[in-house]
């Protein structure tokens, strides 16, 4: 999206996001909190940092009107054995995300940012050499626009698209010469429960 056509969406944000929809606390009224799951989240990899995968993650949507926090937890473990040797990758991501909502009836926009820590560790173990582990912590932050579809005063479907800058972070035990960063894009589809 140009940066004319996201001034644009946030413009139009800004000047209907005060009227109540569904979903949304009144005036006054405490704020509302739900659980969802988020389908591919994805996570970065140390050995492949645009191709990464954590496919499945928890979300607890916090609405105050009209701000949604939404703290996220993700865990992904992938292995593969062959017969001289098994590798073993997993990563634990925790993050959150801060977002503007704007209210259509039943459907909501959402714009704001994303910020998170991934702990990534991968193994290789061998018959001929002893266990090679790699762990390291990767930060990641960047904007987030999407938006969530209420199919009842309870449950919602959503998805957002992503831009991300991950900082992948330096392993345990490797030499200290290794530093990189990754842009990329991504974007996620959830489902949502509100209390």
């Amino acid at each position: 999206m140009s940066p004319r056509g996201l001034c644009l969406l946030l413009t139009v944000m800004l000047v209907y996001g005060s009227a109540p929809a569904v979903g949304q606390p009144e005036q006054g009224a405490p704020p509302t909190i739900g659980v969802g799951v988020a389908l591919n989240a994805a996570a970065p990899s140390l050995s492949e940092p645009t191709a990464a995968a954590a496919p499945v993650g928890l979300t607890v949507p916090i609405t105050f009107r009209p701000v949604r926090l939404e703290p996220q937890v993700g865990y992904v473990r992938q292995a593969q054995s062959e017969a001289t040797q098994s590798e073993t990758t997993s990563a634990l991501t925790f993050g959150t995300g801060a977002f503007y909502r704007a209210d259509f009836g039943q459907t909501l926009l959402l714009a704001g940012a994303r910020i998170g820590v991934t702990r990534e560790v991968e193994s290789l173990e061998s018959a001929s050499a002893p266990e090679q582990r790699l762990a390291a912590i990767n930060l990641f932050l960047g904007p987030v626009v999407g938006g969530d579809y209420y199919v009842s005063d309870h449950f919602s479907v959503g998805a957002e698209a992503r831009f991300y800058y991950i900082n992948l972070g330096q392993p345990e035990n490797a030499p200290p010469e290794r530093s990189a960063s990754v842009l990329r894009t991504g974007g996620a589809a959830f489902l949502r429960f509100h209390f």
